[in-house]
């Protein structure tokens, strides 16, 4: 399976990933790279594995010809209480995606499968 593509740096970089580039330290970029975004303070957490405890999290909201995988999230505070998510499309909970096309297709035409959560406050 391929390793998915990188995402853009629209959240800003941290200076952690800008210094370990510069060095050439793979993984610690790698490691920051994945902590770039922001929090400030918040506890935020993934709102399939609030509402789900020990579920997990839908195997695929995108698929290619050569990478599938859950790279969408919504993320949920201890202040909300989650209540529903979207259901996503059979096929979709079964390892490598199952039997569910490459998108985007005439059946699903944007290249990632909507996400949704109702929340309570």
């Amino acid at each position: 399976v391929a390793e998915p593509p990188e995402p853009p740096d629209s959240f800003g970089r941290s200076i952690e990933s800008v210094e370990a580039e510069a060095r050439g330290d793979k993984a610690e970029k790698k490691r920051a790279k994945a902590g770039d975004l922001s929090t400030n303070g918040l506890e935020l957490r993934d709102a399939h594995a609030k509402l789900y405890p020990g579920v997990p999290a839908p195997r695929i909201t995108t698929k290619t010809d050569d990478f599938h995988g859950n790279i969408d999230y919504v993320w949920t505070t201890p202040q909300l209480r989650v209540t529903k998510l979207l259901a996503l499309p059979r096929g979709t909970d079964v390892p490598e995606g199952g039997a569910f096309p490459p998108i985007p297709s005439a059946d699903w035409p944007s290249d990632h499968l909507a996400t949704g959560v109702e929340f309570v406050v």
